[in-house]
């Protein structure tokens, strides 16, 4: 009964359009989420970027077919325009996360 219940969840899930993710914020933060694509996932995560010093990484299992995107960890302010250009979150003096790539 029990595996029915996963199997049908997994069903109305797809159903829904929803794919899962596994997003590693990095410094063993790991959270498994549901949306409708990437992208969904990388608003979410902007909104909860907080310091780790490690670059954050999502990734799609499942439904989502593999799909992967990291945003990068600098520990500087940045200081060139394509610096400035890359940045998806600042964080004071302590770094910035790139946009996501």
């Amino acid at each position: 009964m029990f595996i029915l219940l996963i199997a049908l969840e997994d069903l109305l899930n797809q159903m829904d359009g929803l794919n899962k993710y596994v997003i590693n914020y990095g410094a063993g933060v790991v959270e498994k989420v549901e949306a409708r694509d990437i992208f969904e996932v990388q608003e979410l995560v902007q909104e909860r970027i907080t310091y780790t010093g490690e670059n954050i990484s999502i990734r799609g299992v499942e439904n989502a077919d593999g799909e992967h995107t990291v945003s990068r960890w600098y520990p500087i302010q940045p200081q060139t325009q394509e610096e400035l250009d890359d940045v998806l979150v600042q964080l004071g003096a302590f770094g910035y996360y790139s946009k996501w790539i």
